[in-house]
């Protein structure tokens, strides 16, 4: 177990110059070669704690002073690092953290080892112990359904983000969507992520951010031209009940258009255009 808690402390340390790498060449060069095996040493480590923690139950040897530190780094990156904003240069300052903490731990436990060898300790008492098993016993009860906890958020996460390609993101405190701008010829493709409940100041601030002249508003719903619905749903009550605010109660400001042909030069018109 011992080896095993080596090795654990050489992939984290590994792990964190991976991910300060990943985050220089992403950041300065666009490169994201490195993301990968960044995301694969990650989920290693956090197999490798799960099973190192559960040794700790009968093996008393293990550097608990300098494991734990580690597995509360591991915790906090199954919550995408939250409160803190997923900005480049956060990003960039949790993977120097990270950096800085396999460093230290690496070094406290070649420490400890130096120590136990010149105190001729090392080995002298047995691992086992059925105190320390009780004791492990007492404090797994809340921190194991907690760690499940984290993991299956950790998934549910990361499964919402990549069936999205990134627009809605799941975090402790709510559901956000992102917004995404995109550049060609002096023309802007602007695509805002939005969802059918949500607080009030996001689809007033939405509205307020687009542009009254020279711009298209693409809009997308349902319509029901042959009158199949015999009742109309709405969210409303459900807003209500959740102190949120309903999309449908948002109507963007402009004029609808039926259609629009790209060749012609654009008109000047005193509000966007809804398409």
């Amino acid at each position: 177990m011992k080896k095993l808690s080596d090795l654990f402390l050489q992939l984290f340390l590994t792990m964190a110059a991976l991910s300060l790498s990943h985050q220089l060449l992403s950041q300065f060069a666009d490169i994201t070669l490195l993301t990968w095996p960044q995301n694969f040493l990650w989920l290693l480590c956090i197999v490798l704690a799960s099973v190192i923690y559960l040794g700790l139950s009968f093996n008393r040897h293990l550097p608990k002073k300098v494991l734990f530190p580690i597995f509360l780094w591991l915790a906090w990156s199954l919550l995408n690092y939250w409160p803190l904003a997923a900005s480049d240069n956060t990003l960039l300052s949790i993977a120097v953290g990270q950096l800085l903490l396999a460093i230290a731990m690496f070094k406290r436990n070649r420490s400890l080892k130096n120590k136990k060898l010149a105190e001729n300790t090392a080995e002298k008492e047995p691992s086992f112990s059925r105190g320390n098993l009780i004791l492990f016993i007492l404090i797994s009860i809340p921190l194991v359904p907690f760690w499940l906890l984290l993991c299956s958020y950790s998934f549910g996460t990361n499964l919402i983000s990549t069936a999205t390609a990134g627009f809605v993101q799941l975090k402790p405190n709510g559901l956000y969507m992102a917004e995404r701008v995109y550049l060609h010829d002096h023309k802007q493709v602007r695509l805002a992520g939005m969802i059918h409940l949500g607080q009030e100041d996001f689809y007033t601030d939405l509205n307020a951010s687009i542009p009254k002249h020279r711009t298209i508003i693409l809009a997308e719903g349902v319509s029901d031209n042959d009158g199949l619905l015999k009742t109309r749903f709405s969210y409303g009550k459900i807003a209500d009940l959740l102190g949120l605010a309903s999309q449908e109660d948002t109507h963007f400001s402009g004029q609808l258009i039926a259609t629009i042909d790209p060749e012609q030069p654009y008109p000047a018109t005193d509000g966007p255009d809804i398409l």
